[in-house]
């Protein structure tokens, strides 16, 4: 039996963990498997596959946290994890709240997250669909220069977890994404447009859409204007809500909530946005990129409400900040591969879509500001808010785009933001496990750069 064999590990590990004396122990592997496949001028460029197999071994004993994580499973390289473990579990300050979870009383939840067909699809039908992601974007317009990069990508992810409690979980589950990065070129401007399509399933990817989408994107910015300093309406596009979305979601996390790190701690039950905005965080939505039937740590996934009309229903648990609180984990453990114990994690954290689709919001306005991209929303602090970034996207004028806009500057404050919200889109769309549908939002403070 190879060293690298899953239940072969499992077994040495759990022998090892029984030995150790510990009052409780957990262990988590984790095979992780990937393709990359980039295409440029009709031939491929670059093909990339790899694989990892990786452990990590949690030890809670006396009140106190041993980890260690390895990617070597010899023998001796088994025996020093388990050492490492030990010693952290004999050495680390006491935390009264620590503890692994027993196993559900009810059976997990059935999740459609696993493509099978990608163990027998051809390598050429990859290939193919790559290509014709990059024929598309190039045939949409003449102004359309080149593809600065196609590429398909695959992610394959299998876990196990094995505890003292008697939890014993496998599951597996695939991701595939095609990206594309196009220039648009006219007289001597130039613009990129990029897009991306994700899902769990190869067959429902749009590669094709996916190129056009992207030529499009950077043939209409092209000739783009600045705009005048004001507070008109703008519609956020439902990608650019959605990064808006993700800087707020760790405001959700309950360890950030007691550590003060929060823009919403304190305020469940008292009204933070407009009654437009509904928040949820749904670890079974159908095939999201965050579903799963358990989380990391053996816990029922689940669908929380976190905000409901504005108002704050609660937050997002994993088994250690619920034992602080005296609540019940809401299943919103995760983790970073193996090389950490588990932590509070969001899983598929979206804004509730409303009846109107974009051209239904651009009517709406009449006049304003239609934004397509922003840049610098990672730089917004996470715990006051607060945020100053660059735009772009399009001028509004009897509800319909006349022109691109270009050098513009949003500021504000999210939690302000999400307040005027005037109107939520009906189109929701995902970025990773973030999603949102595009929003009106009033009175948004916009420069020229």
């Amino acid at each position: 039996m190879s060293a690298n064999d899953p239940g072969n590990i499992l077994e040495q590990l759990e022998e090892r963990s029984k030995k150790a004396g510990v009052e409780q122990w957990e262990i988590f592997l984790s095979r992780v498997k990937t393709l990359s496949i980039q295409v440029k001028e009709g031939e491929i460029d670059r093909v990339h596959r790899g694989e990892t197999l990786s452990a990590g071994l949690r030890f809670i004993d006396r009140e106190r946290l041993g980890f260690a994580h390895t990617a070597v499973f010899e023998p001796e390289a088994l025996d020093r994890l388990t050492v490492a473990a030990l010693s952290g579990a004999r050495l680390s300050d006491p935390n009264p709240y620590l503890g692994l979870p027993d196993p559900p009383s009810t059976p997990y939840a059935i999740v459609d997250i696993y493509d099978s067909s990608l163990e027998t699809l051809p390598f050429e039908t990859r290939v193919g669909r790559v290509k014709a992601m990059e024929a598309a974007a190039l045939g949409l317009d003449p102004r359309v220069e080149k593809v600065r990069q196609a590429e398909h990508r695959e992610t394959e992810v299998e876990v196990w977890l094995v505890s003292s409690k008697g939890l014993k979980r496998h599951e597996r589950g695939t991701v595939a994404v095609a990206s594309i990065m196009v220039k648009a070129a006219e007289g001597d401007e130039a613009e990129m447009g990029f897009e991306f399509d994700y899902s769990r399933y190869f067959d429902k990817l749009q590669h094709e859409a996916v190129g056009r989408r992207a030529a499009r994107r950077a043939v209409d910015s092209l000739g783009g204007r600045k705009v005048a300093t004001g507070r008109p309406p703008v519609i956020l596009e439902n990608g650019v809500a959605a990064e808006f979305l993700e800087v707020l979601s760790p405001s959700f996390y309950a360890d950030h909530v007691q550590k003060g790190k929060s823009m919403l701690a304190g305020r469940v039950g008292q009204r933070a946005m407009a009654e437009t905005v509904t928040l949820v965080d749904d670890g079974l939505y159908p095939q999201g990129l965050g579903t799963a039937a358990a989380d990391a740590e053996g816990v029922p996934q689940q669908r929380t409400p976190l905000v409901e009309q504005g108002v704050v229903q609660g937050f997002l648990y994993d088994y250690l900040r619920a034992r602080t609180e005296g609540r019940a984990s809401t299943g919103n453990a995760g983790r970073a591969g193996t090389q950490a114990p588990p932590e509070v994690s969001g899983t598929n954290f979206y804004l509730v879509p409303g009846q109107k689709d974009l051209d239904g919001l651009l009517s709406e306005v009449g006049e304003g500001l239609l934004i397509t991209e922003v840049m610098g929303v990672h730089t917004a602090n996470p715990i006051t808010g607060d945020f100053s970034v660059g735009a772009a996207g399009f001028q509004i004028q009897g509800g319909e785009r006349v022109h691109p806009v270009k050098g513009v500057a949003l500021a504000g404050n999210l939690l302000d933001m999400l307040g005027r919200v005037a109107r939520v889109g009906s189109d929701l769309r995902w970025v990773g496990s973030i999603g949102a549908p595009s929003l009106l939002v009033e009175g948004l403070s916009v420069g020229g750069l």
